[in-house]
């Protein structure tokens, strides 16, 4: 499962996931304001792989409310054309970098 830009991690939908047997394999912060509940998600989801452009990782890191493990997967101008998450991510999802 993938979660794309992810709202407060609530209780309801926490089970809601778990109940169907599904398992968060990544979860994606698309722009530098849509990261807030990464670390919630992560948290309840440790095996999940962070998704995210260049620059937010320091960004939450500087705010001084955040403290996260690096990111998995970091987006950038420069791999924007060979980045690389996974075979099975790969074939399933096409990344744009803006």
């Amino acid at each position: 499962m993938l979660v794309v830009s992810p709202v407060t991690l609530t209780p309801e939908v926490h089970e809601t996931i778990r109940s169907q047997g599904a398992t968060v394999r990544y979860i994606a912060a698309p722009d530098m304001e849509h990261h807030l509940h990464i670390g919630a998600w992560k948290e309840a989801f440790p095996d999940a792989e962070i998704i995210a452009p260049e620059g937010l990782y320091e960004k939450r890191q500087r705010s001084g409310k955040y403290r996260d493990a690096p990111f998995a997967h970091v987006l950038t101008a420069k791999n924007k054309h060979s980045i690389s998450i996974s075979e099975e991510f790969d074939r399933e999802i096409e990344i744009e970098y803006v």
